[in-house]
């Protein structure tokens, strides 16, 4: 797991602000990965039709909006409050 403990408010600040830059990092390789990948299989299921522009955003905002938001959210759970109970 991917778990973190942080000691008081202001390492809590700290680690938050690391996760925000590590999801903008990893959802710009997975933007960039994903655009490859739908270009592969969209070429390799039909070489006769091409997916429009418009599927392309369509698709390119939705997985990397879910997959930046789903990824924030996971890291920033994985974060241990130590001096709250839980």
């Amino acid at each position: 797991l991917y778990q973190i403990e942080a000691a008081n408010e202001e390492d809590l600040q700290k680690i938050y602000r690391r996760i925000n830059f590590q999801a903008v990092r990893d959802t710009i390789i997975a933007g960039i990965s994903g655009y490859a990948g739908w270009s592969l299989v969209s070429f390799a299921m039909s070489a006769q039709y091409r997916p429009t522009i418009r599927e392309t955003v369509v698709f390119m905002v939705v997985f990397v909006g879910v997959y930046a938001v789903t990824t924030w959210r996971y890291r920033r759970r994985q974060v241990i409050k130590a001096w709250e109970d839980n």
